[in-house]
């Protein structure tokens, strides 16, 4: 029996959406808020820590989450737009924040360098 699982998801924020730009920037550690913030998208990548169908542990959850952004990336650097990666974040924050995403792991915060 087969199963469809969406064990990766990135949370994205614009300068467009000022309050969700802003909480999606709380999760930055202070240095990388110095600097990242400056962009006019950031986003955050989240595995999930068991897979929705039976409960039991998503071992690859951060693995999945590298794979989509390689491709992302290679995709976005083919239209000059570029991806820089931040592992500096603030993952308790992230839990916080987004609260109604249940069994999340933060890994990383990324923003679009056009």
């Amino acid at each position: 029996m087969g199963y469809v699982s969406k064990p990766v998801k990135i949370n994205v924020a614009t300068k467009k959406e000022p309050d969700t730009y802003n909480e999606l920037a709380q999760v930055l550690n202070e240095y990388n808020a110095e600097w990242a913030t400056g962009a006019p998208v950031l986003g955050l990548t989240i595995a999930k820590e068991q897979f929705s169908h039976n409960g039991n542990p998503n071992k690859h959850g951060a693995h999945d989450v590298g794979q989509a952004i390689t491709y992302l990336t290679f995709e976005a650097t083919k239209h000059n737009v570029f991806i820089p990666q931040m592992a500096g974040i603030l993952p308790d924050k992230a839990r916080d924040i987004y609260t109604s995403q249940r069994d999340i792991l933060p890994l990383r915060c990324l923003h679009l360098a056009i």
